[in-house]
């Protein structure tokens, strides 16, 4: 509808009535993300400036086409050409040197991306659109430089081995996966890398580890805190995969659903059973009346609050950290549903509404896993890519 509106000549002079001033002058960043629909507003505003070559009005665009990642709600990277379509006067100014990284990550980028039409994984017979595109990328690629010639660097390329089954992993499932799994290979080389870093004086070094979606965040946190290495997600993660945090969320459960066999089960095993006082799961419906009870006079969070103090002396700080998550995810449930029905107040609710929840790690360990979405604008010491098999 703005777009339309716009594009009427009479419409636009209303705009700029109401601002009380013309457009002079138009800076746009980001602007490999535009969409057509934002171009459809901006558009009348870049004719009528391209258009004035008096030097009394400007437009300053700025924009990656390399960092273009939201084409999912989309941005339109083919926008770039329009620009200079609809002000023929711009200048366009290429920034191909590169104030971060060292002469030998830069000379791999260039040798994949010049070339990258050459890569014998975009067969052309089998998936044309992806030749034809490899093709375009690497005519409008420049090669980059480094500011500092003087900086070190590695890159290492490796492939993890087959499983033994000889089968393909889900990359879907959520699942761990077995010892011998593509996951469990990179978080060895992580350790590796991790103690090669730390070895040496001075600050401590960070990895960055960067993925192409959530689910392998969770895959490979899994796989480096089995293996012992100080490693926090970013962008948020469930915190019900925790052990400690899960037998709290069958105890909430069980005082909903005393019949609940799988949720005494867990409860009498975990040391939830002693905080709780349950000794059999004869005694689920005892135990379940007397935690609505303590909910009804003090409410879910001090009663949680309650658990996770009797619960912190068999925790490690990892687990520790993430039941104080749950306290916290409580209190915003309990002040968002203050006054709400019984049913809003049920422990199936609370238990749906944290296990739904995502929060965020602190970023001080020296391994932070994230996609490579979240990770624009960060550096790191060493990056690991463990995604690249995809198309």
């Amino acid at each position: 509808l703005a777009g339309r509106a716009v594009s009427d000549e009479r419409a636009l002079a209303e705009i700029y009535f109401r601002l009380d001033a013309a457009v002079t002058h138009l800076l746009l960043d980001e602007f490999q993300d535009t969409s057509l629909d934002q171009w459809q507003v901006l558009s009348p505003f870049v004719d009528e400036i391209g258009s004035t070559g008096d030097g009394t009005r400007s437009l300053f665009v700025v924009g990656d086409t390399k960092q273009a990642i939201y084409g999912w709600r989309g941005g339109c990277v083919e926008l770039f050409d329009s620009v200079e379509h609809h002000a023929p006067l711009i200048q366009r100014e290429s920034l191909a040197k590169s104030y971060r990284s060292s002469p030998v990550v830069l000379d791999t980028v260039n040798r994949v991306f010049a070339d990258l039409a050459s890569c014998p994984t975009l067969d052309r017979d089998k998936h044309p659109e992806d030749a034809e595109a490899a093709a375009a990328w690497s005519a409008g690629f420049e090669p980059h430089v480094a500011e500092y010639e003087q900086l070190s660097g590695l890159v290492r390329f490796e492939s993890s081995p087959v499983a033994a089954d000889g089968g393909e992993e889900d990359p879907d499932d959520f699942s761990p996966g077995p010892a011998n799994s593509h996951e469990a290979f990179v978080a060895q080389r992580i350790d590796e890398l991790h103690r090669q870093l730390q070895a040496g004086v001075g600050p401590r070094r960070t990895i960055g580890v960067l993925t192409r979606g959530n689910k392998m965040v969770n895959r490979l946190l899994y796989e480096l805190r089995r293996q012992g290495l100080p490693a926090s997600g970013e962008g948020g993660n469930p915190i019900a995969d925790t052990p400690a945090v899960a037998a709290v969320l069958s105890a909430i459960d069980l005082s909903d659903h005393p019949g609940d066999t799988a949720a005494a089960f867990h409860v009498l095993n975990s040391p939830m059973g002693e905080v709780l006082g349950m000794a059999s799961r004869r005694e689920a419906g005892r135990v379940a009346a007397r935690v609505r009870r303590a909910v009804l006079r003090d409410g879910w969070a001090a009663t949680v609050a309650d658990w996770v103090t009797a619960l912190a002396p068999a925790c490690d700080a990892a687990g520790l950290a993430k039941l104080t998550k749950l306290v916290e995810l409580v209190e915003q449930y309990e002040a968002q549903n203050t006054g709400a029905s019984a049913e809003a107040l049920r422990g199936s609710a609370l238990v749906d509404f944290i296990e739904g929840a995502k929060v965020e790690e602190p970023s001080t360990s020296p391994i932070r896993v994230m996609t490579i979405h979240r990770s624009k604008g960060l550096e790191f010491d060493a990056v690991v890519l463990p995604e690249l098999d995809g198309r």
